[in-house]
């Protein structure tokens, strides 16, 4: 991609989508609907997850985590294993081994923590309470695109929820990753012009975000725009550092969260500075 820095044309991928996508909103119109096709338009859903990066070390870390979820199970989840536990993705969800386990039925033990159960956790002294979660994201461009913003609402619906949530997310200049999309695209037509449908894969969260050397920010720039070619622009993330945060306390006693993300966008990382010009060219330029 060429040109300007504003105006430039979308990368190839994006319009070939389009064209796939036309392509079987079209079908039954002179035709009919191919089972595919059917079943691409009436089960496509989205996904939206968003992962921290928060490392909790020995110390004041483990201290206050112990305060949370308790000391017996404190160690357990120093490092990144919390935030490997607690990925705001279908709720919460635990990662490991690139593979989520989704939490499910009521907790029937006495812990405020648990990694299975999507009612309970936090204890059941107020009733039985779901697990939090994204209620939305909006993500928006600034500056001509130059910089990305994104507000992420949460909800919690009791005290440990939150206090879990205000120790992974609620962290200002931390770095989040947030993701979204489309579960399932249109990746080619066959010789009969029926559509060939796949499903997205892993992303980043899953397979590079809990590292413990580290990445830099071009670099996930880098990662995030071939994501987004390998999914034909049917995926797309956001990098950026905790900017502000504000939450309230409902009337329910459950606890509403917005999350401000800020990142440079692809366009300030993508751009060229001009070589110093060598001395000996200014001093000829003086004279």
């Amino acid at each position: 991609m060429t040109g300007n820095i504003i105006g430039e044309e979308f990368e190839p991928y994006v319009f070939d989508q389009i064209g796939l996508r036309q392509s079987a909103q079209g079908k039954g119109l002179n035709s009919i609907r191919d089972p595919q096709a059917l079943q691409y338009l009436s089960n496509t859903n989205s996904f939206l997850k968003l992962a921290s990066s928060v490392n909790i070390e020995e110390g004041y870390g483990v201290e206050r985590l112990g305060k949370i979820i308790g000391d017996s199970d404190a160690g357990k989840y120093k490092g990144f294993n919390l935030s490997k536990n607690a990925v705001l993705f279908n709720g919460l969800s635990a990662l490991e081994d690139g593979t989520y386990t989704q939490r499910a039925g009521v907790s029937n033990n006495s812990k405020l923590w648990d990694n299975t159960s999507a009612y309970g956790l936090g204890g059941s002294d107020f009733g039985l309470q779901p697990m939090p979660g994204i209620i939305d994201a909006s993500i928006r461009t600034v500056n001509r695109g130059s910089i990305r913003k994104a507000q992420v609402t949460l909800k919690a619906f009791n005290r440990f929820q939150f206090e879990v949530i205000e120790l992974l997310y609620l962290r200002l200049g931390f770095t989040m990753m947030l993701e979204w999309g489309h579960n399932k695209f249109i990746n080619a037509k066959d010789e009969s012009g029926n559509i060939q449908t796949q499903e997205i894969g892993n992303t980043l969260i899953e397979e590079t975000w809990f590292v413990d050397q580290g990445i830099t920010q071009l670099e996930m720039l880098n990662k995030i725009e071939k994501k987004r070619d390998d999914y034909l622009g049917n995926y797309d993330g956001f990098f950026g550092k905790v900017s502000n945060f504000e939450w309230s306390f409902e009337n329910d006693g459950s606890y509403t969260i917005k999350l401000d993300l800020i990142t440079l966008g692809d366009i300030v990382e993508s751009l060229k500075i001009n070589v110093p010009v060598p001395l000996i060219q200014v001093k000829k330029i003086k004279e």
